[in-house]
């Protein structure tokens, strides 16, 4: 299935693909909290929020935080991807 007959792009799915506890992030990280931050909101230890990050940034093919915030907001999954969360 082609991106074409989704309508979804290839980091969208691949985005979309992530287990909700680790979609979760991806609002926080659009807005640029910190590790610490997120930490504090969603309850997880630190070192579990960094191990979050990374498969995040493996399973979307982001180098970095901000690319990953760049393609979530130009995307338009920022504001209404808490209600695609399954």
């Amino acid at each position: 299935m082609n991106s074409a007959s989704t309508g979804r792009s290839q980091f969208e799915r691949n985005l979309l693909s992530l287990p909700r506890r680790h979609l979760r992030l991806i609002p926080l990280l659009a807005d640029g909290d910190t590790n610490k931050q997120i930490t504090r909101r969603l309850h997880p230890t630190e070192h579990t929020v960094e191990n979050y990050i990374t498969l995040v940034l493996a399973t979307t093919e982001c180098r970095s935080r901000t690319e990953l915030a760049v393609k979530v907001v130009g995307s338009g999954l920022h504001p209404r991807l808490n209600q695609l969360l399954p």
